[in-house]
């Protein structure tokens, strides 16, 4: 009888988590569509998401539990982020993101989605989709020459891109979408909408999602071990390719590709990037023990005037905390990717995440999109239901 109603206390509260995430995720969704609603979002993004963690936890019952490793790892995580902030001068916001995303990770993988749950979601990421779309001629223009306020071209490319992508995952086995043969239009709609934002790395980024998904042999997906090599590639990846692009900008800073110059005529190879990426080296090397601990978030990477990001989220935390910070902070996706495959079968939205995931990795060469407040959520949410989807029903985790 105990068991019972503790069982029943669980899903009670399970459905309540799980409600007001999704209700989150929809509004989140609506404040994207127009460019107020996206800018008043961006402001309050680190306020509202604390809020919310709070309200989770405060309702969360015997739902939001964590074994004892993940809970040192999260104490670890937190302490040795502390740690560094007298020694480099980081601001403690810098924690705030990479924390908050390994716990909306983690309550999301407890949520209770139902199908029912992700066909309202899917349909939000549908109309998401469809304002992108209806947003984006010629929005590089638009923002770049014209000065029109609103969202930067790449942030709005990404939206187009994770609305997209979740639209093939869960629409991959709905009857109507099979017989009109929308797979390819919507494809080449993305691929439209990528073009008139003139963001490269959302296109990789895209590619990437169509490969794994479309190319790449099922027997391949379904194994533990090519989808964590993927994982640790892209880490290895994201932090030596600054390095190969700052020192392949000091031979030619006119370097020509055809296909690439041809569909983003109005961009140049080198885009402002490698001074900010050189910038950071010189600052990381100033002192032999900044490249284990970092510099800070508060560090002078400047090329001019304004305040401006790493744009690349492993060469942000390496910043913010050192190589110490990085493998802290990626290795957590490592074992998460293991703590999946482990559960046995997996049902193929599963997979799909998983690899949406590895392909955001792609795009955080370019892009600390997964590590900016306003996305936070999406990034547990897109990981987090990778593990709690269950196209059958819901099981305890």
């Amino acid at each position: 009888m105990n068991q019972e109603l503790e069982e029943g206390r669980y899903y009670k509260n399970a459905n309540q988590i799980t409600q007001i995430i999704v209700a989150f995720v929809i509004f989140m969704c609506f404040f994207a569509m127009t460019p107020v609603g996206f800018t008043l979002y961006s402001k309050y993004a680190l306020p509202v998401g604390l809020a919310l963690l709070i309200i989770v936890f405060l309702i969360s019952g015997n739902v939001v539990h964590m074994n004892k490793g993940d809970f040192f790892y999260i104490i670890f995580l937190i302490s040795y982020y502390l740690f560094t902030l007298p020694l480099t001068g980081g601001g403690i916001g810098s924690i705030f993101p990479p924390v908050m995303t390994v716990l909306w990770i983690q309550i999301m993988g407890r949520c209770r989605l139902t199908n029912l749950l992700i066909r309202y979601i899917t349909k939000i990421f549908c109309l998401l989709f469809a304002v992108s779309l209806i947003r984006c001629p010629d929005y590089f223009l638009k923002w770049t020459v014209r000065g029109e306020t609103g969202m930067n071209p790449n942030t709005l490319a990404v939206l187009i891109v994770l609305s997209s992508s979740f639209i093939l995952i869960f629409n991959q086995s709905n009857r109507v979408y099979k017989k009109y043969h929308l797979l390819i239009p919507q494809i080449l709609l993305t691929c439209w909408g990528i073009l008139n934002c003139k963001s490269r790395a959302s296109l990789l980024m895209f590619i990437t999602f169509l490969t794994f998904k479309y190319l790449m042999p099922k027997r391949m997906r379904k194994k533990r071990k090519v989808a964590c090599f993927i994982c640790y590639s892209c880490i290895a990846i994201g932090l030596l390719f600054p390095m190969f692009y700052v020192y392949l900008n000091q031979f030619s800073d006119s370097i020509k590709i055809p296909f690439i110059n041809t569909l983003f005529s109005e961009k140049s190879l080198f885009s402002g990037r490698e001074r900010i990426w050189n910038n950071i080296f010189m600052e990381l090397s100033k002192k032999n023990y900044s490249w284990i601990i970092g510099i800070g978030s508060k560090a002078d990477i400047r090329t001019v005037g304004a305040e401006i990001n790493p744009h690349n989220a492993y060469m942000m935390v390496l910043m913010d905390f050192g190589f110490l910070g990085v493998v802290a902070y990626y290795s957590f996706y490592i074992f998460y990717i293991k703590k999946i495959y482990g559960r046995g079968k997996l049902f193929i939205e599963q997979i799909d995440l998983i690899y949406l995931g590895l392909s955001f990795f792609i795009l955080s060469f370019f892009e600390t999109v997964l590590l900016w407040h306003p996305f936070v959520i999406i990034t547990g949410f897109i990981w987090g239901i990778s593990q709690g989807y269950n196209r059958n029903g819901y099981e305890k985790l």
